[in-house]
């Protein structure tokens, strides 16, 4: 009868032949996590410094759900709970020069109510013109009949590019 041969664990794995063997692919693995980054972290970038632009200021104006004219735009800090539809934040920019092109661009908005919770998110696109020194863009969370917000102080976050470009707060008070 034959003797079978049985190789233990620690000579299977002490062995620098299969060690070069079992490593090969979790090596070219590790190279290639260096080589190409995660996209999240490439995504992102600074919109605003790569455009030399700057915010100019951060309004809020109450409306229907289509915004008014730009002209007709009554800008508060303080809404009457009884009138107030939709909220519309209004952001204004400041570029230093012309650019060779028009640039797409994302504003992600963070709404959060008077308890800090957050009540909604939402992604707008843009263009960024390449005329434009002063561009403006805005955009609302509301409902279409008054009454309905809750009175106390919300505070809305701007990101561009996943960084945070604006913030600002304005009320909501109790009555008409």
């Amino acid at each position: 009868m034959e003797t079978m041969k049985i190789k233990s664990f620690s000579q299977y794995f002490l062995n620098p032949r299969h060690w070069a063997v079992l490593s090969l692919p979790l090596l070219l693995v590790f190279l290639a996590g260096l080589a190409f980054p995660p996209t999240h972290a490439a995504a992102g970038g600074d919109f605003l410094k790569e455009h030399n632009l700057k915010v100019v200021s951060l309004k809020f104006f109450e409306g229907p759900e289509a915004a008014p004219a730009h002209g007709a735009r009554s800008y508060m800090a303080k809404f009457p709970q009884a009138s107030t539809r939709y909220i519309f934040w209004e952001l204004k920019l400041e570029a230093s020069g012309k650019r060779a092109a028009a640039a797409p661009f994302a504003v992600e908005t963070f709404w959060y109510e008077p308890g800090g919770q957050l009540i909604k998110q939402a992604t707008e696109k843009f263009t960024l013109e390449k005329d434009h020194l002063r561009p403006w863009y805005s955009h609302a969370f509301g409902f279409p009949v008054p009454g309905q917000w809750k009175p106390g102080k919300y505070r809305v976050v701007l990101k561009i590019g996943g960084k945070e470009a604006a913030s600002g707060e304005f009320e909501i008070a109790p009555g008409k």
